[in-house]
């Protein structure tokens, strides 16, 4: 850990710790409107550090955060509509089965099609509805 934090001033790390353990703390403290903010401006910080290292510094494009990402939300969002099971148990199968199908050898550009195919049939439907509501 002393590797990991020599360089860093130590005015960073306290401000650091701070906002960690506010972090912690708020969704004791928050309303939902508040906390549902929190939570998609953070998922938003991390799908964009995510890029950056992806394609900033290793000018590569990765689909594969992503693809887990929505594998998992899909996975939780299913459970609970179709089940009526608690979305935090639904995260906690949602991870199981992200890991499982990453250990098990289901690479990322297997299910690759699949996403394209659910973001294709998801525009498909929004034209058709855009192409009918217009026309009447």
């Amino acid at each position: 850990m002393r590797r990991l934090t020599q360089d860093v001033p130590r005015r960073a790390v306290a401000v650091l710790g701070a906002l960690g353990a506010i972090l912690v703390a708020v969704p004791w403290f928050a309303n939902d409107y508040l906390l549902t903010v929190l939570i998609i401006m953070l998922y938003f910080a991390y799908t964009g550090q995510a890029w950056n290292v992806m394609m900033g510094f290793a000018g590569q494009l990765s689909l594969g955060h992503a693809l887990y990402v929505g594998l998992g939300a899909y996975a939780a969002a299913a459970l609970y509509v179709h089940f009526g099971i608690a979305p935090w148990i639904g995260l906690a199968a949602a991870i199981a089965l992200t890991w499982a199908l990453e250990r098990g050898g289901v690479p990322a550009w297997w299910l690759l099609p699949l996403a394209v195919a659910l973001l294709l049939a998801g525009s498909i439907r929004r034209e058709a509805r855009r192409i009918r509501v217009g026309s009447g």
